[in-house]
């Protein structure tokens, strides 16, 4: 038997495949068809495209006597399969079935010994491709795995970085190892100055112990923990109410690496819910104090009554019982002035129970304050008292009911008045802003400690002999409904500062207030 090159045998395959080409794609598409295989069959034209590609493809291989030319294809078509999302060995199956179209319409061609050894070199060639098919998938996978893992660290990276709340990794140690703006923004404590720092340096004096001990075990056993509501400290040592929740970070092998701890600010929440409990309570002690002081003043008047009865009586004795009408009125003095201490005292109780609903009309804020201090002026020189009236918010308009402001900023007034027994100064002045007019009232006075300043708006808290405790939340109650936000600093031997902040009136909301 004559001996045949493989070099001959790649050539003659190579023209075997050229001529008979569209009888080896007919028998090719009838064999993926009638094998049922793959469930969801590429179209007609793409899957005739797709076999001639393949054919011309290893007529390049078999001419060159290399895999090279089969890289593009392979690329090609695994991208493709990719992106549509089919799996790889569907392709596979299609190129086998094709090898054996080749092979049989090379047999039926060549029914001798030599065809048989030209389909060898044919099924060759198909299976370099299969193989270069294979390889190049992979590669292309792992690419965009990498891509992919680097794409998502990226977004995670940057929502960190860009999330408003705190969030903070540590490390097994609960040593800080990530730290965002957001974690700066909060507590106030720069990135370099956190990393590498324990997490305890947050927990403020007064917070149990076992706290941070409890969420860690939580956490290593269950993988997450939160707690709603909880204290920490920022870096001016100033205390913020946060939602803490932690979540594991864990190895492939379940082993936990550190914790990342997201922190939510919730101050405000915490106190508008202290602002609503107060709410509760002013309510039930308003209707608690009218009641009461219902009951009382009725007998209260009678006492006043017949009081005033002894002492027209007394009057109506003369001189002949002078020195024991003089001994009477000694008795009676303190009585009538307790019963009077009385009788105010009720009627604190009803003023701040029974505050008639505000009635708001457009009021310029500065005219108001320059008319209503010149009633008290005659006093405060009297107290010898300077009053500094500094206005300098002309025309700025607010939305009030006159009465009842004015009643709120007097008792802030002889607050001030009180707390200078010696004399000082009072300065009361106004300063327009965008959107807002605040009004400052300051004293030099005796000033308060913080514990008395966080409790002036309490109900029934004083500081003063014989006190109600019920002019400042009245005051605060008014400037309220007037929605005017009110702050308040002092300190001992400070003197004490209110600042009221009251919204300022558009033309369309003055129309709205006069109608």
């Amino acid at each position: 038997m004559e001996s045949v090159s493989f070099a001959d045998l790649d050539r003659r395959a190579h023209d075997l495949l050229e001529s008979h080409e569209e009888r080896i794609v007919d028998v090719w598409v009838h064999g993926v068809r009638a094998s049922g295989f793959p469930a969801d069959p590429k179209p007609e034209a793409e899957l005739r495209m797709l076999c001639r590609e393949v054919l011309r493809t290893m007529r390049r291989v078999l001419k060159g006597g290399d895999p090279g030319p089969a890289v593009p294809l392979a690329t090609n078509v695994a991208r493709v399969q990719l992106d549509q999302g089919r799996a790889q060995f569907e392709i596979v199956v299609i190129l086998l079935q094709g090898r054996e179209a080749m092979v049989e319409v090379i047999r039926e061609v060549v029914p001798t010994d030599d065809g048989a050894r030209i389909a060898a070199r044919a099924s060759d060639a198909v299976n370099q491709v299969i193989s270069t098919y294979g390889s190049v998938t992979c590669s292309i996978c792992t690419s965009r795995q990498d891509d992919r893992r680097v794409r998502v660290e990226s977004q995670l990276a940057s929502m960190v970085e860009q999330s408003q709340d705190a969030i903070v990794l540590v490390d097994e140690r609960a040593i800080v190892r990530n730290w965002n703006p957001g974690a700066a923004a909060l507590f106030g404590y720069s990135r370099e100055q956190m990393i590498g720092q324990p997490m305890d340096r947050l927990m403020p004096p007064g917070v149990p112990e076992d706290e941070a001990h409890d969420l860690a075990s939580e956490v290593l056993r269950v993988g997450y923990a939160r707690r709603s509501e909880t204290r920490r400290i920022r870096s001016d040592g100033s205390p913020v109410m946060v939602d803490v929740s932690c979540t594991a970070v864990r190895d492939p092998a379940g082993h936990q690496l550190g914790v990342w701890t997201i922190f939510r600010d919730v101050s405000e929440r915490h106190l508008l819910l202290e602002a609503k409990l107060q709410a509760e309570r002013l309510a039930m002690v308003g209707t608690m104090s009218a009641k009461l002081a219902h009951e009382v003043r009725n007998p209260l008047t009678s006492i006043v009554l017949n009081l005033d009865l002894i002492q027209d009586t007394l009057r109506g004795r003369g001189k002949v019982h002078a020195a024991e009408t003089a001994e009477i009125r000694e008795l009676l003095d303190p009585i009538e002035s307790e019963v009077q201490r009385i009788h105010n005292v009720v009627d604190d109780y009803l003023r701040f129970a029974r505050l008639p609903q505000v009635r708001l009309a457009p009021l310029d804020l500065d005219a108001f304050l320059r008319s209503q201090m010149g009633l008290v002026s005659q006093e405060l020189q009297q107290r010898r008292i300077e009053l500094d009236l500094g206005l300098e918010a002309p025309n700025a308009q607010i939305a009030a009911d006159e009465a009842q402001l004015w009643q709120a900023v007097l008792n802030l007034v002889r607050n001030a008045m009180e707390a200078m027994p010696d004399g000082g100064r009072l300065v009361v002045s106004t300063r327009r802003q965008s959107r807002s007019v605040t009004c400052v009232i300051e004293d030099s006075g005796c000033g308060m400690t913080e514990d008395v300043r966080v409790r002036i708006f309490q109900p029934f808290f004083s500081t003063k002999r014989g006190g109600t405790g019920l002019g400042l939340p009245l005051t605060g109650q008014i400037l309220e409904e007037h929605g005017a936000k009110v702050r308040c600093e002092s300190g001992p031997g400070h003197g004490t500062r209110f600042t009221l902040e009251f919204p300022l009136m558009t033309h369309s909301s003055a129309g709205e207030t006069e109608c």
